[in-house]
């Protein structure tokens, strides 16, 4: 369960701190899906009293959006993880290794090694959650693989989210970033 609230007084005591009238979360693990939108209605009575949200969200990896009354908006991607760790997963059978860092082209390297037979979704997003690389991965046990990863429309300057979402439900999520030539 996340908890709007606490992130909302964490973002008090931050700079960049702004009146809000609204946050949506999406699940960029799945095809970005709409989680939750909350308005100020949703999360204040009319007295101004804070609401109880209870939000249940599954693990995975999510994107917060806190919409403000100028009509910016922050972006917050952050990973929801299971509550007990289990190390016989399948993301636990994967090694990876990006290059060049930082990445400075509109390519990148990936070199994959697998300690049993996996087959994955491999998703690059960047910063705001915007899906720019999508493929599905097959690799043997023991075995490696150099992967080349060129979108179609290029990378974008600034931080990347390298997610690896295996048959189990299990993920490996990777954050690299692209610099500025």
């Amino acid at each position: 369960m996340i908890d709007i609230f606490q992130l909302q007084a964490k973002l008090s005591l931050e700079e960049y701190w702004k009146p809000y009238k609204g946050i949506s979360i999406h699940q960029l693990s799945g095809e970005g899906n709409l989680v939750s939108s909350l308005s100020l209605a949703d999360m204040f009575s009319p007295e101004g009293e804070r609401l109880n949200i209870p939000l249940q969200l599954e693990p995975g990896l999510y994107c917060i959006s806190i919409h403000f009354i100028d009509g910016s908006f922050l972006r917050i991607v952050g990973e929801k993880e299971t509550e007990s760790y289990n190390p016989n997963t399948m993301a636990n059978n994967l090694n990876v290794i990006i290059y060049p860092v930082p990445i400075q082209e509109n390519y990148f390297n990936m070199n994959l090694q697998a300690t049993e037979n996996l087959e994955f979704n491999y998703t690059l997003y960047d910063f705001n959650g915007n899906r720019i690389y999508n493929t599905k991965v097959f690799i043997k046990e023991g075995e490696s693989a150099s992967i080349d990863i060129k979108p179609e429309g290029g990378i974008p300057v600034g931080y990347l989210i390298n997610v690896f979402h295996f048959s189990d439900d299990s993920q490996l999520s990777i954050l690299t970033v692209k610099s500025a030539q």
